[in-house]
C-alpha cells in the first residue's frame, strides 16, 4: 500500500455575526425640531452601518443619504435636524454587517412621528407707548390661551417704564395638545418721557429775568420740551392770592404776562409722539412801589393808571378807589370809582374827547382821601 500523505495544518477562524444589543426606538418630535435614532451592536470584527428609510409604510426601503435633514447615515446614530411634516410616519431601520459575514443583520423597524406646530397669529397693532406708562393690555394672540413674553411683560400687561426707551420685541407663544410650541413676534416703540422747563424773560423790565413786575413791564413765559419743537401745550392760570385756576386758550410754548395777569402759571406739554410731561409751574408776582404809574406819557389821549395795593387780592371786602381827572386849571374833567382785586390793576383812561394839554390824575380812597397824584401829557 502506498503510504498516507498528510496535508499541511490549517486554522479555522469562526467569526461571530453582528449582534444588536440595543435596538432603536420610535421617536416623536415637533416639526422644525431635531431628533435621532441610535443602535448598539457587537461583533468580533468591525461593524458597518447603513440606515434606511421607508416612505410607504415599510414595504420598500432605500438607503438614507447624508444630505438634507440627515447626518450620520453610516454611523450608529442617524440624526435628523429640523424635522418636517413630510417625514411624518416614515419607517427607519439600520443594516449592520462586518467584513466577513455577507448577510446584513437589520435592526428593528422604528417609526418617526412629526407633529405639526400650532398656527400662531397676532393681528393686533401695538400702539406706541410713553416711557412713563405702566399699563398696556396685550391682546389678540391666537389661538387663545397662549402667553405673552418680552421685557416689561407681566401676564398680559406691558410696562413701558420697565422696558425702557426704544423699540422692543414682544412674543405671543402657544403650545398645542401635542406639546408643540410656536410663537410670533411684534415690536412696540417706547418713546422718551418729555421733561418740561420754564423761564421768564422780559424786554423792558430790570433785570430781564425778573419774576416781579411793575406797571408797564411785561415778561414772556417760555416752555421748553426735551423731546423737540413739535409739542403742544396746555396752560392753567391761578390769579395771585386765589385758590382757583382757569384754562388759558394757548397751545404754543410762550405766553406774555403783565401786571393784570399776575399769578401762578402751570403748563403741561405733549410731544408729537403723544407723551405728556409732568406739570411745571412758575409764579409771576407783583413788585412793590409807592409810585403812581401813568403811562404812556405823552400819549394820544389813551393811557393807563396803576397804583400799588399790596393786599388787594386777599382783602375783604375788596378795595375801592376813585380816579379823578383835572385839567391844568384844576377843573374837574371826570371821576370814577373802581374795585381793586389785585396788587396792581391797570385802569384804562380815554381822553381823546378832550383837548391836548397837561392833566392831573388824583387817586383817592373810598372816603375821598387823596392817596397819590400825577400828571399826564395828552398830545
Amino acid at each position: 500500500c502506498t503510504p498516507a500523505v498528510n496535508s499541511g495544518a490549517a486554522t479555522l477562524n469562526v467569526v461571530s455575526p453582528v449582534n444588536v444589543t440595543v435596538q432603536p426606538t420610535n421617536k416623536t418630535v415637533c416639526a422644525t425640531l431635531n431628533t435621532n435614532f441610535s443602535v448598539t451592536a457587537t461583533s468580533t470584527e468591525t461593524i458597518t452601518y447603513q440606515w434606511q428609510v421607508s416612505t410607504d409604510g415599510g414595504v420598500n426601503y432605500t438607503n438614507v443619504p447624508n444630505t438634507g435633514v440627515y447626518t450620520g447615515a453610516t454611523t450608529t446614530t442617524l440624526t435628523i435636524t429640523g424635522a418636517t411634516i413630510a417625514l411624518n410616519n416614515n419607517r427607519y431601520r439600520v443594516q449592520l454587517n462586518n467584513v466577513t459575514c455577507a448577510v446584513a443583520a437589520p435592526s428593528n423597524v422604528v417609526t418617526l412621528t412629526v407633529n405639526a406646530l400650532p398656527v400662531v397669529t397676532w393681528p393686533n397693532v401695538l400702539a406706541n407707548q410713553c416711557a412713563n406708562a405702566t399699563t398696556y393690555a396685550l391682546t389678540g394672540g391666537l389661538p387663545a390661551g397662549g402667553t405673552y413674553k418680552g421685557i416689561g411683560v407681566t401676564g398680559t400687561n406691558f410696562n413701558a417704564a420697565v422696558a425702557g426707551i426704544g423699540t422692543k420685541t414682544l412674543w405671543y407663544i402657544f403650545t398645542n395638545g401635542n406639546g408643540c410650541t410656536d410663537s410670533i413676534s411684534k415690536t412696540i416703540v417706547v418713546n422718551a418721557f418729555p421733561t418740561l422747563s420754564l423761564a421768564a424773560l422780559s424786554t423792558n423790565a430790570s433785570p430781564t429775568n425778573t419774576l416781579s413786575l411793575l406797571p408797564g413791564w411785561t415778561t414772556t413765559i417760555t416752555a421748553t420740551m426735551s423731546t423737540g419743537p413739535n409739542a403742544t401745550y396746555a396752560w392753567l392760570y391761578q390769579p395771585l392770592g386765589t385758590t382757583f385756576t382757569t384754562s388759558i386758550p394757548n397751545t404754543i410754548n410762550n405766553y406774555l404776562v403783565n401786571v393784570d395777569r399776575l399769578g401762578k402759571y402751570t403748563i403741561v406739554g405733549t410731544s408729537d409722539q403723544g407723551c405728556t410731561s409732568t406739570p411745571a409751574s412758575i409764579t409771576i408776582k407783583d413788585s412793590a412801589s409807592t409810585k403812581l404809574f401813568i403811562y404812556p406819557s405823552p400819549n394820544d389821549g389813551r393811557f393807563s393808571v396803576a397804583y400799588y395795593y399790596p393786599n388787594a387780592s386777599t382783602n375783604t371786602p375788596p378795595f375801592k378807589h376813585n380816579i379823578t381827572v383835572l385839567n391844568s386849571l384844576g377843573q374837574l374833567i371826570s371821576t370814577k370809582e373802581y374795585t381793586i382785586t389785585q396788587p396792581w390793576k391797570n385802569i384804562a383812561i380815554d381822553m381823546r374827547n378832550q383837548g391836548a394839554g397837561v392833566y392831573i390824575i388824583v387817586i383817592g380812597d373810598a372816603s375821598g382821601k387823596k392817596i397819590a397824584t400825577g400828571e399826564v401829557l395828552v398830545n
